[in-house]
């Protein structure tokens, strides 16, 4: 029985062509502002210096900031 439900909730969702995004963005844009923030915060390289770019955010660090 409940496994039926289950099936047809997740076929009901994979129908969604709209699924939640946080306030026209969704986590794509979050983490690109987390990305931006972390670049910011980064010393300026020397000459010699190539940096490479920062490191993805974590998904736990994702739902939290989505969900402040």
């Amino acid at each position: 029985m409940l496994q039926e439900i289950r099936t047809k909730a997740q076929a009901i969702s994979k129908q969604n062509k709209n699924p939640h995004i946080l306030s026209r963005g969704g986590y794509r844009k979050l983490e690109e502002k987390i990305l931006k923030e972390k670049e910011k915060s980064r010393p300026p390289p020397s000459e010699d210096d190539c940096l490479a770019p920062p490191s993805p955010p974590s998904r736990h660090q994702k739902w939290k900031v989505a969900h402040l």
